[in-house]
């Protein structure tokens, strides 16, 4: 089997967490979310959800401080699993980190106007309900120095989630091909 060590960024709402429950169940891969690290470090048992944003943003930052400028990727080298992913890359620290040991960065994309039908569909409060609530959401991670757009655009794979979650899961099986041939 080959050791795969994975990067997964993208805006709110735009599939990190389908990537990572298929990295997990079809690929074996441990899987550590950015916002529940960051929920068991405030003490928290349930996941932090968007209009919590600046707390998640407060806590972090405040965890940096104390660990390290990557602490999440950190926390993620210690583990033992040979193929492992930092669900929610956020910040150019955590991703030179990755990169540094041998890691894959993956950033996700997604329409808003898909993003704010899912919400609908699919009943899903966590994502932003208008156009204005996204640009919100996107705007306090880059206040709040989360270096979001620059993770994003130094992925080395895009997955366009706009489609079917069966053509999500086919883009990240063809890359997981692609790094193991």
């Amino acid at each position: 089997m080959t050791k795969i060590f994975f990067g997964v960024t993208g805006l709110p709402a735009t599939g990190k967490s389908t990537v990572g429950k298929h990295l997990q169940a079809e690929h074996g891969f441990f899987t550590l979310e950015g916002s529940r690290a960051i929920a068991e470090v405030n003490a928290r048992k349930e996941q932090l959800i968007l209009c919590e944003r600046a707390d998640y943003s407060r806590v972090f930052h405040a965890e940096q401080g104390r660990s390290g400028l990557d602490w999440i990727t950190q926390r993620l080298l210690n583990e033992s699993a040979y193929r492992r992913a930092h669900i929610g890359m956020r910040s150019r620290y955590e991703a030179e980190t990755l990169r540094s040991n041998g890691g894959v960065l993956i950033a996700t994309t997604c329409d808003i106007d898909t993003i704010l039908a899912d919400r609908i569909h699919m009943n899903d409060t966590k994502r932003p309900q208008n156009h204005a609530e996204y640009a919100q959401h996107v705007a306090l991670d880059n206040a709040l120095g989360n270096h979001l757009n620059e993770v994003i655009a130094g992925a080395e794979y895009i997955i366009d989630t706009r489609g079917m979650i069966s053509d999500t899961h086919n883009q990240v099986d063809a890359i997981i091909e692609t790094l193991t041939t």
